[in-house]
């Protein structure tokens, strides 16, 4: 059995043997806007973006897409793609 690693320290997830990390078989993930909360003023805030955040992904509600930080910049993931193959998989149960 996998054991789920929480670091607190570090602000990671992980498991022992790197295996799959499923969060829930129903559902979804909620995934952050990449703002956060200024406790001291009450004001949101954006996140300066750096090479911690290499790969990091948020939701952005300006632009109603999600996004992936590439270390210095926010990139639109927007669903755009070339197709490589006229095949399309499907599973059944």
């Amino acid at each position: 059995m996998t054991a789920i690693n929480l670091d607190h320290k570090t602000s990671t997830i992980s498991t022992d043997d790197n295996a799959v990390l499923q969060l829930q078989t129903t559902g979804g993930v909620k995934i952050g806007t990449g703002l956060y909360l200024d406790e001291l003023d009450g004001e949101v805030k954006e996140i300066e973006v750096q090479a911690a955040y290499k790969g990091a992904i948020r939701y952005n509600d300006e632009n109603g897409c999600l996004q992936y930080c590439d270390g210095t910049k926010w990139i639109n993931i927007n669903g755009r793609y070339n197709q490589t193959s006229n095949i399309v998989w499907s599973l059944l149960f």
